[in-house]
């Protein structure tokens, strides 16, 4: 349910840009021409509808999936509100200049949505750092595994390895090598992201404590 109502979150995005620049760019078309308070009207009507959606299907999103509660994610809807009442209101009052210049704030909360942070830096380049602090913390094997786990996988693959979230393969179930599991953890598949920075040491130990999941350990 999840990944579904997050693909379609994610279209409705795309979706609504097309609509941004079409309708930017029937208005350069029509610039000076009589009529053009209509494809206003037109425009705001569709703008409330696609907004409506997005900010709907983020607040499910953020309902079905807890592990979404960051600040980042926060911080998202609230631009992406602030985007849409500036967006109705250059629609409502006929200021095409107000929706050009309201483009970069989009990307913006776009790219936060993709990088996960309020930096726009990569999400592995972040957790480079939380490694590191992790790897001194916990000198015993198992619990630098279950602390890398937790920082890295458990957003999506769960506790226990079989949320699902996104998409995730189910931990528990799986039947891959550790090969193709050191393989995929580096290296990323389909949503995964890769986690190239890892050493083969924490790689190792982290296939480890994966395995764990299929046993029924704690």
């Amino acid at each position: 349910m999840s990944t579904l109502l997050f693909r379609l979150h994610s279209a409705l995005v795309i979706v609504y840009l097309g609509f941004l620049l079409f309708f930017l760019f029937k208005k350069y078309r029509q610039r000076g021409a009589v009529g053009g308070s209509n494809a206003f009207e037109k425009a705001v009507k569709w703008n409330t509808i696609f907004s409506l959606s997005i900010i709907l299907t983020g607040l499910l999103l953020a309902l079905l999936v807890p592990v979404v509660h960051e600040s980042w994610f926060h911080a998202k809807l609230g631009l992406a509100a602030l985007f849409f009442l500036v967006l109705y209101g250059a629609m409502r009052y006929h200021k095409t200049a107000w929706v050009l210049g309201s483009l970069p704030l989009f990307f913006y909360v776009f790219t936060v949505a993709k990088t996960k942070n309020l930096r726009l830096q990569p999400e592995n380049k972040l957790r480079q750092k939380q490694v590191a602090l992790i790897e001194k913390q916990a000198p015993d094997e198992l619990a630098f595994a279950k602390e890398l786990y937790h920082s890295l996988c458990e957003r999506c693959h769960g506790k226990d390895g079989g949320a699902g979230i996104y998409g995730a393969k189910d931990l528990r179930q799986s039947a891959l090598d550790n090969d193709m599991k050191a393989f995929i953890i580096k290296n990323g598949k389909g949503y995964m992201p890769a986690h190239k920075y890892l050493t083969d040491a924490e790689v190792r130990v982290l296939v480890n404590y994966v395995i764990r999941f299929s046993k029924g350990a704690d």
